[in-house]
C-alpha cells in the first residue's frame, strides 16, 4: 500500500508522519480527521486541495485526535 500520513496542529502546522510513497504519488483519496473547529478553516482546506490536487478528500470532525502514541484536540 502506497500511503502518507500527517498532523496538523496550530504550533507545528502540517508534519509528516508516516510516508511510504513513489516518486508518482497522486492519490485518490484523502481522509482527514479534525475538530470542528480545525476543518471549519477554509484556508486549511485550501492547502489540503493544493497538496492533494488530483483526490477526493472526504472529512468528519472529532472530538479529539488520535495518532499512533498521541492524544490531541483542535488538530
Amino acid at each position: 500500500m502506497i500511503l502518507e500520513q500527517l498532523s496538523w496542529t496550530p504550533s507545528h502546522k502540517w508534519q509528516t508522519k508516516l510516508i511510504q510513497t513513489t516518486d508518482n504519488f497522486k492519490p485518490q483519496l484523502v481522509f482527514v480527521f479534525g475538530s470542528r473547529k480545525v476543518l471549519s478553516d477554509i484556508d486549511l482546506i485550501n492547502e489540503l486541495k493544493s497538496r492533494y490536487p488530483h483526490s477526493q478528500i472526504i472529512g468528519c470532525s472529532t472530538s479529539g485526535e488520535i495518532l499512533a502514541t498521541e492524544v490531541n484536540d483542535e488538530s
